[in-house]
């Protein structure tokens, strides 16, 4: 079966208009920028999916690389977005268009860096910041405007981080294209700056919003340990330690705090391409020296940061690297609340809780790392043998590609068993996703 990448065409009807109105229809949070919509497909509070409405194409900016078309995004959607009535139009060579949107995607994303600025050291603003072509008033409403966005930045990072003036030499500050002021985050790949996570804030240091430009897939953001600091003995760590997490704020706390340098992976996916990465890295040059690292996991409700903490952390002890799944404590044992999703590290500076005692939190869970990731790496072990067990259904006997991360896998074995499978049926255990199959 060959199944081409395609767009539908409703007679009657606006592709754009039909779109929009099964989202309205649905609830679901969504901003429209241009031809593009970001929805909140998922309902995780992250609009992570880009919908191209005139020709119904799609892709999650979540770092996993899924993407489809009019049929996966009626699923993703649900019944209010309706069948196409005509014949479908077909995308004659999906991997050129698809490289093309790539590139303009990131060029987008380094348009966005370049915009950017930082604060002298000093404080003030940089040396270049006015046009000398305008007039005093226009230098004034400029510098008040910058001002504002440098003071919001400053607010914002001083709930979010233990040392704001650190945080903020990471990234860059900018304004959204609705003219709020935006923290930029650099998210970059062997080939440089391949997208930017944009923080958009009110003016009193609020999160309005956050979105990735660009392409986020592969791509990290390195932190350096704050300048000054002497890094914090761990239990059963000797060497020079490195703490790697999903989000920027998430492990600014535990480099702060600790004196570590980090990086910053930005999804759940992004978290096990990196350690695959890694392994990869240790494969090609044996006997390199590497970083004791600090899986600092998410504590989520939906189990997806501490699923995704284990396996990165099994991925590279596979590798020789050693690494301890680091979750925080529960309310009960004096860790943060967090909010309706769960928690991570970064709601201790976040409920005002000092980096003295969260410190002392993160020697408690290095010390018993193994113990908190034992019934994660349990589950993670039923779900890789029940996949196996669909593939060899669906190959005869075949045994599973184990090279390939566990999204490929999941993805190879529904689009093996939706040879025979309708597509409705195309799905494992509870799992919600469709499956449009594109070969």
């Amino acid at each position: 079966m060959t199944a081409l990448k395609a767009a539908a065409t409703i007679h009657g009807e606006n592709l754009r208009q039909v779109i929009l109105a099964a989202l309205d229809a649905q609830g679901i949070p969504y901003s429209v920028h241009g031809r593009e919509v970001e929805a909140d497909l998922d309902r995780t509070g992250h609009r992570s999916y880009k919908i191209n409405t005139e020709k119904g194409l799609w892709f999650a900016t979540d770092g996993s690389g899924r993407s489809g078309g009019y049929r996966a995004l009626r699923s993703l959607i649900g019944g209010a977005l309706p069948a196409a009535h005509a014949p479908l139009t077909v995308v004659a060579d999906a991997a050129k268009e698809r490289a093309e949107a790539d590139k303009a995607a990131i060029q987008e994303a380094r348009r966005l860096w370049d915009s950017g600025w930082l604060p002298q050291m000093n404080g003030d603003l940089p040396s270049d910041w006015g046009d000398k072509k305008d007039n005093t008033m226009q230098r004034g409403f400029r510098r008040a405007q910058m001002m504002g966005a440098l003071e919001a930045a400053r607010a914002y990072l001083a709930r979010r981080c233990y040392a704001p003036d650190h945080a903020l030499r990471l990234g860059r500050i900018g304004r959204s294209q609705y003219g709020q002021p935006a923290l930029l985050w650099p998210m970059r790949t062997q080939s440089g700056l391949s997208c930017v996570q944009e923080v958009v804030l009110g003016s009193d240091g609020t999160k309005q919003g956050r979105y990735y430009r660009g392409r986020p897939s592969g791509a990290a953001m390195a932190i350096p340990a704050p300048e000054g600091m002497v890094p914090a003995k761990l239990p059963g760590i000797d060497g020079p330690a490195l703490a790697v997490a999903e989000g920027v704020e998430t492990n600014l706390a535990p480099v702060q705090a600790a004196g570590l340098p980090g990086v910053v992976t930005f999804d759940a996916h992004g978290l096990v391409t990196w350690a695959k990465q890694q392994a990869q890295s240790v494969a090609r040059t044996p006997g390199a020296s590497t970083p004791h690292v600090l899986v600092t996991v998410d504590n989520d409700l939906s189990s997806t940061g501490q699923k995704a903490g284990a396996r990165a952390v099994l991925i590279l002890r596979a590798a020789g690297i050693k690494a301890s799944f680091v979750i925080p404590p529960t309310p009960e044992e004096g860790g943060p609340k967090g909010g309706p999703k769960g928690s991570d590290w970064g709601d201790y500076p976040k409920e005002g809780i000092p980096a003295e005692v969260m410190l002392q939190h993160l020697r408690m869970q290095v010390a018993r790392a193994d113990e908190l990731m034992a019934p994660w790496a349990e589950a993670i072990a039923k779900e890789d043998a029940a996949m196996a067990e669909d593939w060899a259904k669906a190959t005869d006997g075949g045994e599973i590609p184990l090279s390939l991360d566990p999204w490929v896998r999941r993805a190879q074995t529904l689009a093996a068993m939706a040879e025979t499978l309708p597509l409705d049926v195309a799905r494992r255990g509870g799992r919600e996703r469709l499956v449009e199959i594109i070969k």
